[in-house]
């Protein structure tokens, strides 16, 4: 990284790699907006998130992984910011992208991950799995859709039980929220 994190021309700069042809490209691309985007403005926030939600459903598999891992880390990165933020009360003066200026965009992550879940790469549906509890943590009325492709999960042995393990727990994180 070549720029300091919160840099708005920076984050865009590295979005556009997002579209080319060679999947590595892509891949390096979207740590790289991931990182970028944390202590950028709120609009900086959703230009990231955009830009990797459309990754979630790309055509490499490594790079769909790389996109739920950028995001699971950027929305960590916010929901860290805005405790931190409301620690500091309401005088702050800090204006940065916070949890709360992304949740209307949690609703486009949930069906990509859906989609993730039914990978055949193990490596892309544990980094669903990582991130689906941050995704369905926003009150929006479709969080509880990824229910059935969870079931599925745990009901395949063939998977390793420590994926099996963690849908158990988006599943029951979910339900005690119905």
């Amino acid at each position: 990284h070549v720029a300091a994190p919160g840099n708005a021309a920076a984050v865009q700069s590295a979005a556009r790699l997002l579209t080319d042809r060679a999947w590595p490209v892509r891949w390096a691309a979207i740590d790289a907006v991931a990182w970028l985007a944390q202590g950028g403005s709120p609009s900086t926030v959703r230009v990231a998130v955009e830009v990797l939600a459309v990754r979630l459903e790309d055509v490499d598999w490594p790079v769909r992984m790389a996109a739920a891992i950028g995001l699971n880390n950027l929305l960590q990165f916010l929901a860290a910011i805005s405790d931190e933020i409301k620690s500091d009360g309401p005088d702050s003066k800090l204006q940065v992208g916070k949890i709360d200026d992304v949740l209307d965009q949690m609703e486009l992550l949930l069906d990509p991950l859906l989609k993730m879940l039914q990978d055949p790469a193990k490596e892309v549906k544990q980094a669903a799995l990582d991130l689906l509890p941050l995704v369905c943590e926003a009150p929006f009325e479709g969080s509880t859709n990824s229910i059935p492709s969870l079931q599925r999960i745990l009901e395949d042995v063939s998977l390793p039980e420590q994926l099996r393990n963690a849908a158990e727990g988006v599943v029951k994180m979910l339900r005690e929220r119905q």
